[in-house]
């Protein structure tokens, strides 16, 4: 009896040697595919809906999936309005030239930088930057990955992140623009926002213009 216990237990151990080493032996599981963009009807449905329902529509709020599919339907163009850590309050006057606000800048445009470079090693600064903003905290720049935009989100330096090129194609869109803003940041059309109040929400720079 103890010979066939010792004989199954030692069969046993066999088996399962042979199976931690069939198991060494399988490929490594596929990576997962990088998700489909939405169709430009998808966005304008989900556009559309929003503005139905509240009179505009934040970037800020959508999924940063729905962000990158706009940008993918458009010109790739991310706007991206950027801030020193822990800043909250009115913008300065001095932002081009204030050291704090060029540091944000700087370390947000390497976050952009690394996370562009995953995906195109050669890729750089020059061409990263599609638009040079003077006076306004912001980055204008060409995004074409979706874990860039996670990124921008899980950082404390970013105010916001849009795309300055998606246009709703739906006739409904273009007739409500007179009465609602498809953008966070103020770039989004022409149409007044009642209710600013400087200092708070925009700063007049010594030049009188007005930066948000």
């Amino acid at each position: 009896m103890d010979k066939l216990t010792l004989s199954a237990a030692l069969l046993a151990l066999l088996l399962g040697s042979c199976q931690r080493h069939h198991d060494d032996l399988q490929l490594p599981e596929p990576s997962v595919e990088p998700p489909t963009a939405l169709t430009t009807q998808e966005l304008d449905s989900q556009i559309m809906e929003r503005l139905r329902a509240t009179g505009r529509y934040n970037w800020n709020e959508a999924p940063a999936h729905v962000v990158w599919s706009a940008l993918t339907q458009s010109d790739y163009v991310l706007s991206v309005g950027y801030r020193p850590a822990g800043f909250s309050g009115a913008l300065p006057n001095d932002v081009a030239t204030n050291p704090d606000w060029q540091a944000a800048r700087a370390q947000v445009l390497a976050l952009i930088t690394a996370e562009e470079q995953k995906a195109d090693p050669t890729l750089t600064v020059d061409k990263l930057v599609a638009f040079q903003e003077s006076a306004l905290p912001v980055l204008d720049v060409t995004v074409h990955q979706l874990t860039t935009i996670k990124a921008l989100r899980a950082s404390g330096l970013v105010r916001y992140a849009e795309p300055m090129g998606y246009e709703p194609n739906h006739t409904a869109a273009v007739a409500n623009r007179t009465a609602s803003s498809l953008s966070s940041s103020g770039c989004g059309n022409n149409t007044a926002t009642a209710g600013l109040v400087a200092g708070t929400d925009y700063a007049v720079l010594s030049n009188g213009s007005k930066s948000s």
